[in-house]
Parts: structure tokens; sequence; C-alpha cells
């Protein structure tokens, strides 16, 4: 369970550096900074994923 808390922690840090990007766009959106962040998103919300996951199996 210790890995996919700090797989948790790590999505959870993820998708806020990402959101923060969106929200300041000093650095302009090219498409590659558009597609960088948006698979950092999709590994992410994955990563939050299998830790919901572990979380139910051990609730069973």
């Amino acid at each position: 369970m210790k890995n996919h808390t700090l797989i948790a922690i790590i999505s959870l840090s993820i998708l806020t550096l990402t959101h923060l990007v969106y929200i300041f766009p000093q650095i302009g959106f090219s498409q590659n900074i558009y597609t960088i962040t948006s698979m950092l998103q999709v590994l992410a919300y994955a990563g939050l994923t299998a830790f919901f996951i572990k979380l139910y199996q051990k609730q069973k």
C-alpha cells in the first residue's frame, strides 16, 4: 500500500504542476508543451486510479 500511496502523491503533484502551466501561460502554448502536459495528466490519472483500485481491494 505504501508504494501506491507514494504514486498517488506524485500523481497529485504532477496534476497540480500541469494545471499551473495552464494558469500561467508565460511559457507559451506550443503544440509540444500541450502534448507533454496532456501525457503527464493521463499518467497522473492512471496513478490515481491504481491507488483507488488498491484501496478498494484492501477494503474487501
